[in-house]
């Protein structure tokens, strides 16, 4: 039986052929900031965002800052899942310019749950906010996700950490069994800020 509280963060792969994104020509990174589902939005357009690749290569997985994108067939096994407060948006990548490929979703993830013990975790707490400034090493709080049905938190934004996503087990023992491109997980035991850099 799945662990409830066996978690993973969620990554770009590290290969200089796949390209981190960006908005292109208008600024609609605000409406990831709500905490409501925004259906005024049809579709996004993304381009490469600078320094991009001699030979970008579109993959299942890409990011746009930490809004995260997913090629069609990671959405086709997100969707069916009705994860909770999580919206997806359509979206096309402009590689070369003028040419658009559409088959991509944003996600925007408006689920946010408390989840770590601040005590055993390595981090800073801001004296005047009170709130995490700084985190080094996450330790999650098996008590405090136990308030949270687990059908909603299997894919979340830490409410210490807004930018951070944590993907449950059971959502990514799904996501790789198609073995995708450009996607890394990270257990969150083994988890250490900067890491990514170390590779």
């Amino acid at each position: 039986m799945t662990n409830n509280f066996e978690y993973y963060l969620i990554d770009n792969d590290n290969n200089p052929n796949y390209p981190i994104l960006d908005y292109k020509d208008i600024d609609d990174g605000d409406i990831f900031l709500e905490d409501i589902p925004d259906f005024s939005i049809q579709k996004i357009e993304m381009c490469c965002a600078a320094p991009k690749p001699k030979k970008p290569e579109l993959v299942n997985f890409h990011s746009v800052a930490d809004v995260l994108a997913f090629e069609n067939s990671l959405y086709a096994i997100l969707e069916p899942l009705e994860l909770y407060n999580v919206q997806f948006i359509p979206a096309s990548i402009e590689v070369k310019k003028g040419t658009g490929i559409d088959g991509y979703w944003l996600m925007h993830n408006y689920n946010h749950v408390e989840c770590m013990d601040l005590e055993k975790s390595d981090c800073e707490i801001s004296p005047r906010t009170e709130k995490v400034s700084w985190i080094r090493k996450i330790v999650l709080s098996p008590e405090k996700l136990s308030k949270v049905p687990l059908e909603k938190r299997l894919f979340f934004r830490m409410k210490e950490d807004y930018p951070t996503h944590l993907v449950h087990k059971s959502v990514v023992d799904k996501i790789m069994a198609i073995n995708p491109k450009g996607v890394k997980f990270t257990p969150v035991e083994t988890w250490k800020q900067g890491m990514q850099f170390d590779e």
